[in-house]
């Protein structure tokens, strides 16, 4: 059991000791001014004096009452699926949408749709049952492009649309850049291979987060920004190689996006509660019969003013998601950004231009040494022990091994000295394919300093801009220092966060600019994207 079931059941408990007109044997309907959530669900049933089921059974029951996804077109998988890629008959030029009964019925299904759910209720996340059996039981069927547990973990959905019907018009093209096309491969079928652009697309996005309305609603964002766009204002076909419609990560390279955000007000929900039978065969359980909201769409807006009309990018940086890697920004006037150096990099990296990637780096031996090592980089260091069959203390460093760390790296050092270490990691995104940890402050022995970067990123002691700061260069972590009187180290990385457990290793989801997910290693488990790196620390003369 949780700490936050736990809770509840205490809280509800004292409640129904307290209140002799607790009624909880008998089921019972009531009508909230409440999100669909478990947590508020559960805290309107505790106020009638009553225990609440498991958070799993009342997201269940929200996700039940919903609009599936998949009911909004009436049509299957498949269609919905080309619609997003491209590649359906809404997608074709010319007079299409409009110009054959088929689409017309569709339309009016769509118009009707947007009219009442759309803006009075809530819209799943496109999820197909049709697709269990090959997914497997225990994962969720997502529409491919579209998985939030593998592939969205920067929170964010985009479109581009390439092709207009005749007597409209786009807001504003952006450049297109590159695409990765095995980012997309369930969309153009190709395995390897990338794709470069001398052509524009209008693109749009949204954000979502899991602890607000805007990602209980991120299905009517979905609907909003696909659907609505075609009928709507004509929007249709997809940039070359890639989906019309995905989670950013699945996107082109473009300069520029337009932004939506959905605001949610009013949310209401109806859910009958029903007891445990007396002899505790059945247990407690909710259904929902109705979920109401004001769900409103608009441009995003902020700046300095807040009520200034803004860009993707822009929008997103106030979540804390950085997309700097997916939206470059137009070139500016010292030449830097724009499409010419995105492509410029994909050439790099594809190894078809003369220069040389960041990733598979040969070191420098005389400058920097390695201590640990995993994959193409595996470098092996003495382990604790561990029994067959008990993996507990399997991929922990030995004291011994991190003593010795120490003193190397210059850790032990008195008087002490700041000091770098250094990460590279070759499948990494770009920004964290090369990280500089500076140290301030002395390291307290009863800290094991090898296992905080191998396996546990904790807070204990490593509080970024007071024990440590981040760096992209070494340059830069040379110059660097602490934030001193309340002034940040404008060359260190803005954001940090930690691990709770021993899995998860440097650097979390710290970032230059914001959050980026999934570039921590771990010598535990699979490491995300970090499954080639290694650590060093500086030789000093």
């Amino acid at each position: 059991m949780n700490l936050q079931t736990a809770w509840i059941n205490v809280l509800a408990i004292g409640l129904v000791a307290g209140s002799a007109e607790a009624q909880c044997d008998k089921e019972f309907t009531t009508k909230a001014s409440i999100p669909c959530a478990a947590a508020e669900i559960a805290k309107a049933i505790v106020a009638k004096g009553c225990e609440p089921p498991e958070p799993e059974l009342i997201t269940e029951a929200c996700k039940n009452a919903a609009t599936d996804f998949g009911e909004l077109t009436d049509n299957h998988y498949q269609f919905d699926k080309s619609y997003m890629d491209g590649g359906s008959i809404w997608n074709d030029v010319g007079d299409v949408p409009h110009d054959t009964e088929e689409v017309a019925v569709d339309e009016d299904r769509l118009r009707r749709v947007m009219e009442t759910v759309g803006v009075g209720s809530m819209i799943n996340w496109p999820e197909y049952e049709a697709l269990q059996d090959y997914v497997g039981a225990e994962n969720t069927p997502y529409m491919s492009n579209f998985n939030l547990t593998e592939t969205c973990n920067l929170n964010t959905v985009m479109c581009c649309f390439t092709d207009v019907k005749e007597g409209s018009s786009f807001p504003f093209e952006t450049n297109v850049c590159s695409h990765d096309l095995a980012d997309s491969r369930r969309s153009n079928h190709i395995q390897k291979g990338w794709a470069e652009y001398d052509s524009g697309a209008y693109c749009t996005g949204f954000t979502f987060s899991d602890d607000d309305a805007t990602g209980r609603f991120k299905g009517n964002s979905l609907f909003d920004l696909s659907f609505m766009n075609t009928y709507s204002n004509d929007y249709t076909k997809n940039i070359p190689g890639a989906p019309m419609c995905a989670c950013i990560e699945k996107m082109p390279t473009v300069e520029e996006a337009a932004c939506r955000m959905t605001t949610v007000t009013d949310e209401a929900v109806t859910f009958t509660y029903y007891p445990a039978s007396p002899d505790g065969t059945t247990p407690k359980k909710i259904t929902v019969s109705e979920i109401s909201a004001k769900v409103e769409f608009s441009d995003c807006v902020g700046g300095e003013s807040g009520t200034d009309v803004v860009g993707l990018k822009d929008y997103a940086l106030t979540k804390n998601i950085d997309l700097s890697t997916k939206l470059v920004g137009p070139i500016d006037t010292e030449g830097n950004g724009g499409c010419d150096a995105e492509k410029k990099k994909m050439r790099n990296e594809k190894f078809w231009v003369e220069g040389k990637s960041k990733r598979h780096e040969e070191v420098d031996e005389k400058k920097w040494q390695i201590v640990v090592g995993n994959h193409l980089r595996y470098y092996p260091i003495p382990f604790a022990n561990f029994e067959p069959g008990n993996r507990g203390d399997y991929g922990y460093p030995l004291k011994e091994t991190d003593d010795a760390f120490r003193e190397a790296a210059g850790a032990n050092k008195e008087p002490f000295e700041p000091f770098i270490i250094r990460r590279l990691c070759d499948t990494c995104v770009d920004s964290h394919v090369d990280i500089y940890y500076k140290r301030f402050t002395p390291i307290p022995q009863t800290i094991n300093f090898l296992q905080l970067l191998m396996n546990q990123w904790s807070k204990d002691n490593n509080v970024m801009g007071v024990d440590f700061n981040l760096y992209s260069t070494y340059e830069e972590a040379v110059a660097g220092h602490p934030t001193r009187d309340g002034v940040k180290d404008p060359n260190a990385w803005t954001y940090c966060n930690y691990s709770s457990n021993d899995n998860i290793g440097f650097p979390r989801d710290c970032g230059p600019h914001g959050w980026v997910s999934c570039n921590w290693n771990s010598y535990r488990r699979d490491g995300c994207y970090a499954t080639t790196n290694a650590f060093y620390y500086e030789i000093k003369p």
